[in-house]
């Protein structure tokens, strides 16, 4: 094979490559966040919490005075926060959001539920009641440090219930400002 031969084969081999790759776009990828303030830590007493309204009987469930008080503590606040604003979900009732539903041994029931309300109250008053549809409370004063967020909750039942385990789950979030 002469020189020119060869020069013009492998030049046409090359041709049919470039023409057969495919040309790739350029990108471009962005990193962003930001550093903030730190928040308040939630104490490892609260970051799980049982309210325990220990043993009821069935007959007097309907007219039982089942009020407990609670506490979510947060430690390490820093002084650039001022206000903690919680917000609840959970399973309501069909009697609406601020019902988180009660179950009896697993089971769900309509005529019983669950409130919780601001403070430390012995009379809970169901209006005041906290919502568990994600809605934001109104926003609790906070100080550089320990601070205690308080609670009340309360077993409503319209009818007496059965023997069993009662139950029921409610998730908080919170966010400073």
């Amino acid at each position: 094979m002469n020189s020119k031969t060869l020069i013009s084969t492998t030049l046409s081999a090359l041709l049919a490559v470039a023409a057969l790759s495919a040309h790739a776009e350029d990108g471009t990828i962005t990193f962003t966040g930001s550093i903030e303030e730190s928040s308040c830590v939630i104490a490892a007493d609260s970051q799980n919490i049982t309210v325990d309204f220990g043993q009821m009987s069935t007959i007097n469930t309907v007219a039982a005075d089942a009020t407990k008080n609670f506490e979510i503590n947060l430690t390490d606040c820093p002084a650039t926060v001022s206000n903690a604003v919680v917000s609840w979900t959970g399973e309501t009732t069909s009697s609406g959001t601020k019902n988180l539903a009660l179950r009896n041994d697993g089971i769900r029931v309509d005529s019983s539920s669950w409130m919780i309300g601001p403070g430390n109250q012995k009379n809970f008053l169901p209006s005041t009641a906290i919502a568990f549809d994600g809605t934001p409370e109104t926003a609790k004063p906070i100080t550089e440090g320990n601070n205690t967020l308080e609670y009340t909750a309360t077993m409503l039942s319209n009818s007496p219930l059965s023997a069993g385990e009662l139950t029921g789950n409610a998730t908080y979030n919170i966010t400073y400002n």
